[in-house]
């Protein structure tokens, strides 16, 4: 006789209960950066000039990231964060993927 699947004996409401608790935990293993996370991923500013200093300035007009709904990004794919150090780097490296001739699509 073959082999049951794991949840092949359970109750249909059962499995949908398990998968939305599962995503619910996944959306709140995210947590919004402090503001000394924030800070540092910003990094100095003494070289930037006096209007992009102030619009990097952690004041009461920042507003952070909020923590994901069930339906966002980071709720089901983890990021490690980037500084913007990182980010200029980036700019700088080769693109990561191949250039194609191809367009693909799927069905949506």
């Amino acid at each position: 006789m073959g082999e049951r699947l794991p949840f092949a004996c359970m109750n249909p409401g059962t499995v949908i209960a398990i998968v939305a608790f599962c995503w619910a935990w996944m959306a709140m293993a995210f947590e919004p950066p402090g503001a000394d996370a924030r800070l540092k991923a910003i990094g100095s500013t003494d070289e930037l000039s006096l209007l992009l200093r102030r619009a990097f300035a952690a004041d009461a007009d920042f507003q952070t990231i909020p923590r994901p709904g069930p339906n966002d990004w980071l709720a089901a794919h983890p990021e490690p964060g980037q500084t913007f150090s990182d980010f200029k780097r980036s700019l700088s490296e080769p693109a990561r993927f191949a250039a194609s001739s191809a367009l693909h699509s799927a069905p949506g």
